[in-house]
């Protein structure tokens, strides 16, 4: 499915009409300058899903790193990161 996408100059000047759409029609909005997207207008929820799908990723690759060191270091790093994403997120 393609995104929708706008010009920078446009997206100035349509700029409330785009925020509704992506607060209330939870659309996904590309903005272009010169013909290449540059940037993207999302959700505030769309953004953290994002940021926790990057914490995600990063603990896992933390969690890789930290397994070369024995058990020790793996079993106080889960027990971390179980604290910190316990209700990070709720999905509605």
């Amino acid at each position: 499915m393609n995104k929708p996408t706008i010009s920078a100059t446009r997206a100035r000047t349509e700029l409330t009409r785009l925020l509704s759409r992506a607060e209330f029609k939870s659309e996904r909005i590309l903005i272009e300058r010169q013909g290449k997207a540059v940037a993207a207008l999302i959700s505030a929820e769309d953004l953290q899903l994002l940021e926790y799908l990057e914490d995600v990723h990063d603990a896992a690759a933390a969690r890789a790193a930290l397994a070369e060191q024995g058990d020790e270091p793996l079993e106080k790093f889960d027990d971390a990161v179980k604290d910190i994403f316990d209700g990070a997120y709720d999905a509605e």
